[in-house]
């Protein structure tokens, strides 16, 4: 059975990290669009002035200028200014980043992330003719992705990781509860204990679980009843073979006194306590049939007839002892029920 609890708890659990981590991707994806979009804008509007102190730069000292002008810049600027020549080198010498070079090599200057919009960029007009392409690249996000958390999140993680194990394991718990109790009880049953009952708490729920419970419930009750009617049967078989068989006996006595001088009366006593074993034996096959599930055979029962016989054989047990018993009967009552 713990293989079972492990197994619900660890799919529950699977299920919700993998639904964490997807979300935690997804989120991350969303909010790294939404923060290049807006450093696009930043960039976007801070450009403008920029290309106007470099676009001065450039006339009042040329390449020079220009060069001085972007080293004295670089530090203040939100972004990475760079200065492009025509063969698509930079101004001071530095390299490009990678991402940028193979922009530049397939014909576009888009930024790596989810809207590819290429950033801002304007074209400087050089004193002699010579063009130059102004570049303001976003800063370099930090390395590491969704793995680089700060402690708060990475607190959070460690939260929802927590959150999870306990949630999965009394979601199993719950799940896995009510089929320890069932087996308890089967145990219990099959050790002899026929009162064995689920607990309130499994017949209470309403799913199907609840409904497995109850039907246990049942059947319990079924076989308990079942079992107790067997015994009762037994007691009432040793008891109804034991008057006959008394009053067989009590006959056989006589016979044995009269000997040669049996009256026919006892004779026939014998032979109607025979026939009884045998109708008694009848209606004890009758009634482990009905027990197995037989129909009844329903007619119209006269009880005054069961009470003639009852009390005609407690009349002949009584005549041994020089007494005798009658039937004061003023009613012929009758009932439906099997006469069997």
């Amino acid at each position: 059975m713990n293989r079972l609890f492990w197994r619900i708890f660890f799919a529950f659990w699977s299920v919700i990290i993998v639904a964490a981590l997807l979300g935690g991707l997804l989120s991350a994806l969303i909010m790294r669009e939404k923060l290049a979009d807006t450093r696009f804008e930043t960039l976007s509007r801070v450009l403008p002035a920029l290309a106007a102190e470099a676009q001065s730069a450039l006339r009042a000292g040329g390449e020079t200028g220009l060069a001085d002008w972007l080293a004295s810049r670089q530090q203040d600027s939100p972004g990475m200014l760079l200065v492009l020549r025509a063969d698509g080198s930079e101004l001071l010498g530095r390299p490009l980043p990678p991402w940028f070079q193979r922009r530049l090599q397939r014909g576009g200057a888009g930024p790596p992330g989810l809207t590819g919009r290429p950033p801002p960029a304007v074209t400087l007009q050089g004193p002699a003719g010579q063009r130059y392409r102004l570049v303001l690249l976003p800063p370099r996000p930090p390395r590491g992705g969704l793995f680089a958390a700060p402690p708060s999140r990475a607190l959070f993680l460690l939260l929802l990781l927590a959150g999870s194990v306990v949630a999965c394991y009394l979601l199993a718990r719950y799940l896995v509860r009510p089929v320890l109790a069932l087996r308890a009880a089967g145990r219990r049953i099959a050790a002899g204990d026929l009162a064995a009952r689920l607990d309130p708490r499994s017949l209470a729920r309403r799913d199907e679980i609840g409904a497995l419970a109850r039907d246990f419930n049942r059947m319990a009750e079924r076989i308990q009843r079942l079992v107790e009617g067997q015994q009762q049967l037994l007691r009432d078989v040793s008891h109804e073979l034991r008057s006959p068989l008394a009053r067989m006996e009590l006959a056989v006595g006589l016979l044995e006194r009269q000997g040669a001088q049996a009256t026919p009366d006892t004779l026939e006593r014998v032979r109607c306590e025979v026939r009884r074993l045998d109708e008694l034996i009848g209606r004890l096959l009758a009634y482990s049939r009905l027990l197995g599930g037989g129909e009844a055979q329903r007619t119209a029962v006269p009880l005054a007839e069961l009470a003639r016989a009852a009390v005609a054989d407690a009349d002949y047990e009584a005549q041994a002892a020089g007494r005798c018993v009658q039937l004061d009967l003023r009613a012929e009552p009758v009932i439906d029920g099997d006469a069997r």
